[in-house]
């Protein structure tokens, strides 16, 4: 397929930047003549014509081995060795299961570039969902504030920022995939999956992050796979356990979810996800369903008008398209692995990802059969293999385009890689920028008048919903005291959800100051009889109003539970509750934290100014739902 000018014009300006060679598409294409009377051949097309249907299929396969007979695959082992040199897979996927630390991992990681290459394979994509937030797979590594925090500082070079360093620290372990940014719109302040992980319910603010979050990968050769097309900001149910469905018309998705994926296709997006959700209204082919048989609209993962006519045909989008992950609910409960991976070809996907649990022995004659039934979908028609040429074609040149495909991985000194991955990975320089970022990003929604808090001489209760955000708690404390800003006694509390509630009451009647930390996530917490946690802090924010004690009420998680403390003193958003798993004896944490609840503490307490704004509005509540009624706008945010 020819590409257009401006996106010729984008790769090639990239590829100068990274130091690649020029991807064959921006050199020739065998679609078009050239300028002389010969036909010019790509290095990709050679390649192409001398696989076999099987070799085509495998490269169109991203799988993920988070368990090898029921241990957490960290460590290559001969069976796996084998699994590398036996299938040469398009990819592989790591999750948190596969990480131990930079140097195991970045070991690991080479270990299978350098199987699957000595067997005559070439180069894999290595992928992780590393977004940021609350979405962070790297143990020791920097996991910023996440993206709703980084649109709350009001500048998209706070997503490049952000993305440079998590691209930093996975070209140092090896990976060259990251799927992110999360292009989603949340616009259903009741979504329960994607929430913090949206930009903004604006489209043209979600897309100019997304595009900044790109440009910020690509600094450091990282390929940035934008998720989940057409859009999963309006559902009211997540896909990994169950079907969504969004139900509006093509032109209510013009002016929303599809406003960032038009973006990024415009500035040359190289991979893209789609996502496993109907949309009833756009999609007019049906399946059976396997869960019941009843009759269900295809998800757009599965959708040839979605996919193909649409994305490719009216938004021109010429990169490389992967599914979300097979495994997921929304697709084993209504598909058989055969029928998704059939729809998923035919719809215009260009990568099956993780279609099989890989994790032992029998999981390779599982994966046998999976490639049997698509090669014999090939050979009776059900498939062309034009289509199946399409797909490797697309892969082939994204991997020539980043260095991957022809990279010598035999020639990479392990030990120096193990070393470096240590220099950088979760380095004090990255998680400075982080806790600039996180600062940035504080939101204060009501009591900017009362700070900071002067803390000389008072006693302070610190609660936290869970001991992960108490611990945060004490980090941000501990760290404000050795930088000269904070004094006094500081008591430390997990009030577990409002199950530790009496004793959290005790010790904030004998206060002078409190601090909570609150956090939603889904709208089943806005009831009391699901979730004890929101009226547990609203009791707290009373009982210190009535004693006329400061509260500080810090909304950790998607800001929508802010409209429940209208008692508080100071309510700050920072949109990630990711905490501190655990802390060495000086108070600090010990691996991966989050920055932003510790970024609450530099904005009380005078380190920082907290001039954040809102990405979403949040409305008022009306008992456990959310009503019509605006409690704060979006880009609110008291600011100095």
């Amino acid at each position: 397929m020819k590409y257009r000018n401006s996106v010729r014009i984008l790769l090639a300006a990239m590829l100068v930047l990274s130091g690649c060679s020029a991807p064959a598409s921006a050199r020739s294409s065998a679609l078009s003549p050239a300028s002389s009377q010969e036909t010019s051949v790509s290095r990709e097309e050679e390649i192409l014509s001398s696989m076999s249907l099987r070799e085509k299929l495998e490269q169109m396969l991203i799988i993920d081995i988070r368990n090898w007979n029921g241990i957490e695959f960290r460590k290559m082992n001969d069976e796996a060795a084998a699994l590398f040199q036996d299938f040469h897979f398009g990819g592989v996927i790591l999750f948190a299961e596969n990480y131990s630390d930079a140097p195991g991992t970045a070991e690991l990681i080479l270990s299978m570039q350098q199987r699957n290459q000595e067997s005559g394979g070439f180069g894999m994509f290595i992928g992780i969902d590393q977004e940021g937030g609350i979405v962070s797979r790297l143990k020791d590594g920097t996991s910023m504030p996440g993206n709703m925090a980084l649109a709350a500082s009001g500048s998209p070079d706070s997503a490049r920022q952000a993305a440079e360093v998590i691209g930093e620290e996975l070209a140092a372990l090896g990976i060259n995939t990251d799927f992110a940014p999360d292009a989603d719109v949340n616009s259903n302040p009741a979504n329960p999956v994607i929430g913090v992980r949206s930009f903004s319910e604006d489209p043209e603010t979600a897309g100019a992050y997304a595009l900044a979050y790109q440009k910020g990968l690509n600094q450091n050769n990282i390929i940035a796979c934008w998720k989940h097309f057409p859009g999963h900001g309006d559902t009211s149910q997540d896909s990994h356990t169950g079907l969504p469905s969004v139900d509006k018309s093509s032109d209510e998705l013009e002016k929303t979810e599809l406003v960032p994926f038009r973006m990024g296709t415009a500035a040359g997006m190289e991979m893209l996800m789609s996502a496993h959700i109907q949309f009833p209204q756009v999609e007019t082919e049906t399946a059976i369903s396997r869960k019941n048989g009843s009759e269900i609209k295809l998800p757009a993962t599965l959708s040839h008008a979605i996919l193909t006519d649409y994305l490719r045909g009216t938004m021109g989008y010429e990169g490389v398209l992967t599914t979300d992950s097979l495994q997921m609910d929304a697709i084993t409960q209504n598909f058989t692995q055969e029928d998704a991976a059939r729809l998923a070809i035919q719809a215009g996907d260009d990568i099956l990802l993780m279609p099989i649990a890989m994790n032992g022995k029998d999981s390779i004659d599982q994966m046998n059969r999976y490639l049997d039934a698509l090669e014999a979908m090939v050979n009776d028609g059900t498939i062309s293999e034009e289509r199946i040429n399409e797909s490797v074609l697309r892969i082939l040149r994204l991997k020539n385009t980043h260095g991957i495909l022809d990279q010598d991985y035999s020639s990479i000194d392990a030990e120096r890689q193990k070393e470096h991955a240590a220099e950088i990975v979760g380095s004090e320089a990255h998680h400075a920028v982080e806790r600039n970022l996180a600062d940035q990003a504080v939101t204060i929604l009501a009591g900017r008048e009362s700070l900071p808090f002067d803390p000389n001489g008072k006693k302070i209760v610190f609660a936290g919903a869970e001991q992960t955000e108490t611990n945060a708690l004490e980090y941000g404390w501990y760290r404000l005291k050795e930088e000269g800003y904070a004094s006094g006694d500081a008591l430390f509390l997990s009030y577990d959800f409002g199950r530790n509630l009496t004793a959290l009451k005790q010790a904030v009647s004998d206060a002078d100051l409190v601090v909570i930390t609150s956090w939603y996530d889904n709208i089943t917490q806005l009831d009391p009889k699901e979730s004890v946690m929101i009226p547990s802090v609203q009791e707290i924010t009373e009982l210190a109003e009535e004693k006329g004690i400061p509260c500080a009420v810090i909304s950790a998680g998607a800001p929508y539970d802010c409209s429940s403390y209208p008692a508080a003193s100071v309510l700050l958003a920072v949109y990630n509750p990711t905490g501190v798993s655990s802390l060495k004896e000086d108070h600090k944490p010990a691996g991966l934290y989050g920055p932003n609840i510790p970024a609450a503490i530099d904005v009380l307490f005078g380190a920082a100014k907290g001039n954040g704004t809102l990405p979403v509005t949040i409305p008022e509540r009306e008992g456990s739902q959310f009503s019509d009624t605006i409690a704060y706008e979006r880009g609110a945010g008291d600011i100095e």
